[in-house]
Parts: structure tokens; sequence; C-alpha cells
């Protein structure tokens, strides 16, 4: 796969991902918070987010390598900044993923549930088996 492909393969995938998610949970949240309150978390969260990747882009044009965020912590700030740069991107997936697992799982419920019957445990089980054999497997 030539290297165009396999970045145009990482954009689309994140963004799918990104813009699944956003999909359906963003009415449900403006639903019941309300669309003032949904409206100034996005603009105040929209911002911090801005702020988070313009400083984290100028720590990248400073640094005279190309890293990722555990080297650049380890670069400016030595071996503890590292550590926390690993753990904090340790937590900060796990919190994704088991996201993404109870999303799936509570997708499954209502999709499949008036059907089927079953608790929401079982079709979280389900959902994490599918994709744990798809990722294991491969997606061709």
């Amino acid at each position: 796969m030539s290297d165009a492909r396999k970045l145009l393969v990482a954009i689309a995938t994140l963004a799918s991902v990104i813009i699944g998610t956003g999909f359906f949970t963003l009415p449900y949240v403006a639903s019941q918070a309300g669309i003032w309150i949904t409206s100034g978390y996005f603009l105040i969260l929209g911002a911090l987010v801005l702020l988070i990747h313009l400083m984290f882009a100028e720590v990248a044009l400073k640094t005279p390598d190309f890293m990722r965020l555990p080297g650049f912590a380890q670069f400016h700030l030595g071996k503890w900044g590292k550590k926390m740069a690993l753990a904090s991107m340790a937590v900060g997936s796990f919190g994704t993923l088991l996201i993404y697992l109870i999303m799936g799982g509570e997708f499954l419920t209502n999709l499949l549930q008036p059907i089927f019957g079953g608790n929401q445990l079982f079709y979280t089980l389900a959902y994490y088996t599918f994709v744990a054999c798809f990722i294991y497997f491969g997606i061709r």
C-alpha cells in the first residue's frame, strides 16, 4: 500500500470514528441538556481543544526531531515527563475504549433486545467479541 493510500485510510478511519460518535451522541446530549447549554459547551470546549492543539503544534515546531507526546515530554521535561505522558495516554486510551464499548453495547441492546431479549451485559460482551475478532483477524 502506498504512503498516500495509508495516510488516506488513517484519516478516513479517524474521521469516521469522530463523526460517527458525534452523530449518535450529540443530539441526545442536546435534547437532555438543552441547546443553549450544549452550545456553550461547544464554544468553551472547542476553544480549549483548539488552544491545546496550538500549544502541541508549537512544541512540535520547537523540537528538533519528529516525536510523539511522550518523546516531547522526555525532551523538554525529562524522564518524569515521559512517565506522566505515558500514564496520561494509557488512562485516556483506556477511557476511550471503555466509552466505545459501552456505546456499542447500548446500541446493540436498543437494536436487538426487543427482538431476541437478553440484557445489556450480553450485548456488550457480544459487541466486544465481534470487535476483538474483527481487529485480531484484520479488516480484510
